[in-house]
């Protein structure tokens, strides 16, 4: 299979996968990404797998549905298409709650690069979505500013407060004086 630096590829340029530090990053279209949901009215994940690697993840159940070679953990799927899947979706679906990341994280370092999650989180928030991001990476900085006039909540996962046992059960999610930085910026925010 073709491998790619994950790093220094251009996400314009498609590529079977990618390997970088051990993770397998693979391109994928999807045929939707907008699903009716459990937790809320719909779920939005534009990831399959996770970087995060997290011991405890409960969505390791997802290999059941998509095989992989690689652990939990070692692989993700990139579904490339989602922001113009979803723009197709959004001309029928009735506006509701929306919970991002209740499979994947959203904003694991991969979406640095592929911008998904932020770019669908824009197209729901502009249509009235109600849209309410969980997440272990202090990357949704950056995204702050969609959630500030628009609706919407973050909400930031703690397991501990002892840096060396999240290193050792979410050995590539941010540190937690990181995540810590994220909720003290999003109450700032809602404050203005």
């Amino acid at each position: 299979m073709p491998q790619q630096d994950l790093f220094n590829s251009n996400p314009a340029q498609p590529r079977d996968a990618a390997h970088a530090g051990g993770l397998v990053v693979r391109e994928t279209p999807c045929k939707s990404i907008l699903n009716r949901g459990g937790i809320s009215d719909y779920s939005l994940n534009c990831y399959t797998g996770c970087a995060h690697a997290c011991v405890y993840c409960y969505a390791r159940f997802m290999q059941r549905f998509h095989p992989h070679d690689e652990p939990w953990g070692g692989f993700v799927d990139v579904k490339v298409n989602a922001p113009e899947v979803l723009e197709r979706q959004l001309r029928r679906a009735e506006p509701g709650r929306v919970f991002v990341s209740s499979a994947c994280d959203g904003w694991q370092p991969l979406e640095e690069k592929w911008r998904l999650t932020r770019r669908c989180c824009e197209l729901l928030l502009a249509r009235g979505f109600d849209v309410h991001a969980l997440t272990k990476s202090d990357l949704i900085l950056r995204d702050l500013d969609l959630f500030k006039s628009r609706g919407g909540s973050v909400g930031v996962t703690l397991i501990t407060l002892d840096e060396d046992l999240r290193r050792l059960w979410e050995p590539a999610a941010s540190p937690i004086e990181a995540r810590l930085q994220v909720l003290r910026e999003a109450r700032r925010l809602d404050g203005e």
